[in-house]
């Protein structure tokens, strides 16, 4: 028992310092950020760290050869993460590499007139830095509780591999968020849409006939699916009020009849 009760406060001491540094890291920002006068060395400087997104609009005359000739443009370790292609529009998501980004935006205005250009960098340096800061400290933590854990009992190895188990869950979704990162820093995010103009047919008469009956006849087909439809999904209604209006109609017209009746025999007693 008195093992266990010095490896908790061993496990609490490791903790402890973990959220001093913390602590020290949050001052030394607070201090920071109310003194401009303070100035970093050159060691606490983090590494930039950009995140690139580049929209571009491009207005162009046959879609298909700007398409050819857009991916040519594209290396063999970059790729396309999405491409919509329509009749007179195409519009394409690529990765290209942040180091070649310039060049391949030189690329595209040289032989392409732009109708739109945006290009947008976002700054995660200090956030990349925090997050890989972590991460080592969150390290150094698992290496002290391994150290534990080789020389101890079966109940303070039940503790420690507890404490193991929170920090490998910790450690693993912060490296897939850095990982994350580190791919949109390397690879930016170049979102290029084209625009077609639009394409009046040669087609003889007749072609043109047989294209406009058909497309007459989808919009009829059309035009009977959704009133089919409508009709069963307004049928549970149609049942239950006409029902209650013929209901309603046959006791009026019974009592009309009645009265008729009743009159009609009135009528003859008196004569």
């Amino acid at each position: 028992m008195k093992k266990i009760y010095v490896l908790c406060l061993m496990i609490i001491s490791v903790f402890m310092l973990s959220s001093c540094s913390s602590a020290d890291d949050s001052i030394y920002e607070g201090i920071n950020q109310d003194d401009s006068e303070v100035l970093l060395s050159t060691g606490d400087i983090p590494e930039r760290k950009i995140i690139y997104h580049v929209d571009m609009s491009i207005d162009v005359d046959d879609l298909e050869e700007t398409s050819i000739t857009l991916k040519s443009f594209v290396l063999s370790d970059e790729w396309f993460d999405s491409e919509i292609v329509q009749e007179n529009y195409h519009a394409y998501v690529i990765r290209i590499k942040s180091s070649r980004l310039d060049e391949f935006i030189n690329q595209v205005k040289d032989d392409f007139t732009l109708s739109s250009y945006q290009k947008q960098g976002e700054d995660v340096s200090l956030m990349y830095q925090d997050m890989s800061n972590t991460i080592l400290a969150l390290e150094t933590q698992l290496s002290r509780l391994i150290l534990l854990y080789e020389g101890a009992s079966l109940d303070e190895m039940i503790v420690i591999n507890q404490q193991i188990s929170e920090i490998e869950i910790e450690l693993q979704s912060l490296q897939g968020e850095l990982n994350t990162y580190d791919s949109l820093i390397e690879y930016s995010v170049v979102e290029i849409k084209l625009y077609g103009e639009t394409v009046t047919t040669n087609a003889p008469f007749f072609n043109r006939v047989a294209k406009g009956f058909l497309d007459g006849f989808e919009a009829l087909i059309q035009f009977i699916d959704g009133f089919v439809i409508v009709v069963v999904t307004a049928s549970p209604f149609l049942i239950i009020f006409g029902g209650g209006s013929f209901s309603i109609f046959y006791v009026i017209k019974k009592r009309h009849d009645k009265q008729e009746l009743l009159k009609q025999k009135q009528d003859e007693v008196k004569k």
